[in-house]
């Protein structure tokens, strides 16, 4: 049995497309994000629930520069959105404000929704904390990553990065970073040659109660 799953999963390796970001790999995103961190517990609404799906979705949308999704039979099943300011690229962006703005102007409406917002606010706050504290110049960043893990153990997540960081040496980046959290499969980073270089506490105020959980800076040099 297990060399009918290895021999599955070196199969449906060699099947995985990786390509730039197209529209129809929307509705796969919004149920990576999902599932990856669980938005159900931020709210009970299911209205509530999709506008800040999509919200989150488009407001990364705005700032990368480099997307790259991996397709396997035609899904979406993993995804980096990568951020060089030196490059250009963003102006293509500007499509994805109108519907940002729109879905976080529906979460503004009601005591919990304006929780779930500021929570988002404050961690934004933590953020540029961490960047702050490590007093390190950077040069690229790694904006927003997730693998379906439905398809993990497939290396999904190791080539979207390695073409990544390709991409960062042809263009000249020396030094990345990315933000993470303990609720994340920040181990990812421990083996793949980023170094944690800061941690701080965040909360939000859930309808379930608070939630609270350490963030982390990390970076990674680039021949």
């Amino acid at each position: 049995m297990v060399k009918i799953n290895a021999m599955l999963k070196e199969t449906a390796r060699n099947h995985i497309i990786y390509r730039v970001l197209r529209k129809k790999d929307y509705p796969g995103i919004l149920e990576m994000i999902d599932s990856t961190w669980n938005f159900d517990k931020y709210t009970a609404d299911r209205s509530t629930k999709t506008h800040m799906l999509k919200a989150h979705m488009r407001a990364v949308m705005i700032v990368q520069n480099y997307t790259q999704v991996a397709e396997l039979d035609g899904k979406a099943i993993g995804l980096l959105f990568g951020k060089i300011p030196k490059l250009k690229g963003f102006m293509k962006n500007w499509v994805h404000i109108p519907p940002a703005v729109y879905h976080t102007l529906c979460l503004i409406f009601g005591k919990q929704q304006r929780r779930v917002l500021k929570g988002f606010k404050d961690l934004q706050a933590v953020y540029a904390r961490l960047r702050k504290e490590t007093k390190m110049r950077f040069d690229g960043e790694l904006e927003f990553f997730v693998v379906n893990h439905q398809y993990q153990g497939l290396d999904v997540g190791k080539q979207l990065l390695n073409n990544y960081l390709q991409y960062c040496e042809r263009h000249g980046v020396k030094n990345i970073y990315v933000y993470t959290d303990a609720n994340s499969n920040f181990g990812f980073y421990d083996h793949h040659g980023f170094v944690r270089r800061g941690c701080l506490p965040a909360s939000f105020e859930l309808y379930s109660g608070k939630l609270e959980y350490d963030n982390f800076i990390y970076t990674r040099e680039i021949p």
